[in-house]
């Protein structure tokens, strides 16, 4: 794990109540992707690229007036031998020969109806027990980042509101099913309408109940850690397909054999909800295909081998990473995998495995590695008489530096500030209630 920035706060900028200028906006300098990957919810296919990019297409019109041209691009591609096709949004400028194409990673269908009504109690549960378990860890954790949530004020741990929380969600389905059932008995004594008002209200909650289900359920499915889960295998297929569109990206070529050029010179990642840790696991894994030199047309030191592409590398290549209502911080809060600091080489391997832009979130524990480091160069091996060693990670974190924007309502609880990841000099900017409106520039820095 890098030391770099520890304890550094991410930079915060209130954009309530800012005005958007079309003055400086510019064209995009270089032909560019965007992969929008969609939140929580019953999602339809096209539908976060279709609001994400009305916004896009309405500040550009704005400044460039008839001058916006859209087209709809058919993009052959393949999963599991079988062919598909992914739709793409091409925006052009008639003044420019540079283009925009937007994409949209969809995942909704690997979730729907995976996770019941019981199995999302039972998950529930485990959170529970496990925040309930390492308390003291979160609590130094958010104390160190400077979290901003409901159980910390003024830098100090809300111990009685914490566990009023867990306790609140803990039992919020018993709660629910004894309101439900309540409900159900009281309609079912009504003299000769209860039965009628009785079947009414059970099909009435049990869809509503399957919609509910279906929101949570994705969280519950996507968030498995254990490889024995029933929901492992669809967790690791969205997080495959997710790292195969931003790769298909990242490796197109266009030009004749042996002066191929990159077609997108500028790749943005743009996670809305839950798809923004999708999008985060995701380029933590193109960092691990880089340092295995698994990722086309770069070494495994991250940079382009192609002709006439001398000092690009796999940072320039990547425009940014953008997250909305993005709920990172409250996931490695909760439901980061934590376990005792005894099994200190599982600890280790696990965290340089999952380190793309992430700070250390064990801190007494790596506080302990960086003094026995420090103790270790300076005395023979066999003379120490310690708990645990620390392990030299070989993965190189080449994605460090790329920007990442983050915005979010300051009033949301759950999808709020992102502290425990390291956005470097990159600004963390509060979400705008007409946050759709600060595009292009303001929003994604297109260049």
């Amino acid at each position: 794990m890098s030391n770099q920035n520890l304890h550094t706060p991410n930079k915060v900028e209130n954009l309530q109540g800012k005005s958007i200028s079309t003055k400086t906006l510019e064209w995009v300098t270089k032909n560019t992707a965007i992969l929008i990957i969609h939140g929580v919810g019953n999602q339809l296919p096209c539908e976060t690229l279709d609001a994400f990019g009305r916004g896009l297409i309405k500040q550009y019109e704005n400044k460039f007036q008839d001058k916006i041209t859209l087209e709809h691009i058919i993009v052959p591609k393949t999963e599991n031998n079988k062919a598909w096709y992914d739709n793409v949004i091409r925006i052009r400028n008639s003044d420019k020969n540079e283009y925009i194409d937007l994409y949209e990673y969809y995942w909704a269908n690997y979730t729907e109806d995976k996770a019941s009504w019981n199995d999302i109690q039972k998950w529930l549960r485990n959170v529970v027990n496990g925040a309930v378990k390492y308390y003291k860890k979160n609590e130094e954790l958010g104390t160190v980042y400077n979290d901003n949530s409901l159980f910390f004020k003024n830098g100090k741990f809300k111990k009685g509101t914490y566990y009023w929380f867990l306790c609140i969600v803990g039992n919020v389905f018993m709660f629910y099913d004894w309101i439900r059932n309540s409900v159900m008995n009281l309609l079912f004594g009504i003299p000769y309408f209860g039965k009628l008002l009785k079947e009414y209200m059970t099909e009435f909650v049990e869809n509503m109940q399957n919609r509910l289900a279906n929101v949570a359920g994705d969280v519950t499915v996507y968030n498995v850690t254990d490889p024995k889960s029933k929901w492992f295998d669809i967790h690791r297929i969205i997080q495959d397909n997710a790292v195969s569109a931003i790769k298909y990206l990242i490796e197109k070529e266009i030009g004749a054999e042996g002066n191929e050029k990159l077609m997108y010179d500028s790749v943005i990642v743009a996670g809305h909800s839950l798809g923004s840790q999708i999008g985060y696991d995701a380029l933590n894994k193109i960092n691990l295909m880089i340092n295995e030199c698994e990722i086309k047309n770069y070494d495994n030191n991250g940079v382009c081998k192609l002709k006439n592409y001398e000092n690009f590398n796999i940072e320039n290549h990547f425009g940014g990473f953008i997250t909305f209502g993005s709920p990172l911080d409250k996931i490695a809060f909760f439901l980061r995998e934590n376990m005792p600091d005894k099994m200190y080489l599982r600890k280790q391997i696990l965290d340089h495995y999952h380190d793309f832009k992430q700070r250390n979130w064990d801190i007494t524990f790596y506080k302990e590695v960086e003094y026995l480091k420090n103790k270790m160069s300076k005395q023979k091996f066999d003379d120490i008489n310690q708990k645990y060693y620390p392990i030299n990670s070989s993965v190189k974190r080449f994605l460090d530096n790329i920007q990442w924007r983050n915005y979010f309502d300051e009033h949301d609880y759950i999808s709020g500030s992102l502290d425990l990841s390291q956005f470097g000099e990159y600004r963390l900017s509060i979400q705008s209630k007409k946050i759709m409106e600060f595009y292009p520039q303001q929003l994604l820095g297109l260049r």
